[in-house]
């Protein structure tokens, strides 16, 4: 696969090789949102501004029993590779309490900025919110949407086995069962972890989409009039959006209580409906309106509490801090 969408006066390197290697070596700045290899040293003059790729619900860094049981030697690896990061985006202080706390970061290397990937997320509800509509944009039109029907986004997270090694992808619901019961109102888009893949049945094309080869989720979130997931980090981004979630914890007893743990019990505080079984999701998506109605305010307190810095502006602010002449 090419890599597409990239400005023209960007240099594109292929990870690994050696133009990436002298690349990072000579690099004034490194921008991420995972983390790049420990074997690979930063220099002094180089910034490291970690982006990072979501809030937590489950446990992270020295919070996790993983890490606590890999002993002196992998600890002191893992403080090594989080210690790089000169500066870390935050967006809310439970983003303080959690990541920062498990990765033992400083409070001088937090910007409470938000993120920038979230700021198109946040111009489209503005924009909604003044006009009034939904713009659906491009990618409706490239998917082949109907303008009729709802779409709707299921994005699971993935899930490792006791030994870390990811687990293949199976539906949780029977995906000919909605196409039958509610394909002719919503059409459902399927994301999954970039680590799995999935494969529909012929019988649902065109109300079932497999959109997992879309890299980039920010358009997906923006074009889905509702959310369907479990655990995944996904929930906090979309909730910019101010618009319907459902959660199908169909494990959510062996996932809350798994090694790991979480940081806050999501039922307590979920956005949305949470479903333990596929015909409670299917009866929840049915009564969508309601459940967008009735979840408003918890849809506004869990923004408030999980994303209260993502303000639109985060790539702004990141942009005039490090990349004006003015700033270093």
């Amino acid at each position: 696969a090419k890599p597409t969408g990239f400005p023209k006066e960007a240099t594109l390197v292929r990870r690994w090789s050696w133009p990436y290697l002298r690349a990072l070596a000579q690099a004034e700045y490194w921008v991420d949102n995972q983390g790049f290899p420990l074997a690979l040293a930063k220099r002094p003059g180089t910034t490291y501004i970690q982006t990072w790729h979501g809030s937590a619900l489950k446990r992270m860094g020295f919070h996790e029993p993983r890490t606590k049981a890999q002993g002196r030697a992998g600890q002191k690896r893992f403080q090594e590779a989080v210690d790089r990061f000169d500066h870390f985006l935050i967006r809310s202080e439970h983003d303080t309490r959690t990541l920062a706390k498990g990765f033992r970061l400083r409070d001088e290397v937090l910007l409470r900025t938000g993120y920038p990937r979230n700021d198109a997320l946040v111009e489209a509800h503005r924009t909604e919110v003044q006009s009034g509509e939904r713009v659906r944009g491009p990618l409706a039109a490239e998917l082949g949407i109907d303008p009729d029907k709802k779409v709707l986004l299921y994005a699971p997270t993935f899930r490792a086995g006791a030994d870390g090694a990811v687990e293949g992808f199976t539906f949780p619901f029977d995906v000919e069962e909605f196409a039958d019961r509610l394909g002719d109102r919503f059409t459902l888009l399927v994301r999954t972890h970039y680590l799995n893949s999935v494969s529909l049945p012929p019988s649902v094309a065109g109300r079932v989409l497999d959109v997992s080869r879309h890299h980039d989720i920010t358009p997906l979130l923006a074009l889905a009039d509702g959310l369907i997931t479990d655990y995944s980090s996904v929930m906090f981004d979309y909730a910019v959006l101010d618009r319907p979630m459902l959660f199908f914890a169909y494990d959510y007893e062996k996932y809350a209580t798994d090694i790991r743990g979480t940081y806050f019990d999501l039922k307590e505080k979920a956005p949305g409906p949470v479903v333990a079984t596929a015909d409670e999701l299917l009866q929840a998506i049915a009564a969508f309106e309601e459940a967008d109605a009735k979840y408003a305010q918890a849809r506004e307190r869990f923004l408030a509490e999980f994303g209260e810095y993502d303000r639109g502006d985060a790539a702004r602010q990141i942009v005039e801090k490090f990349f004006t002449r003015s700033g270093k």
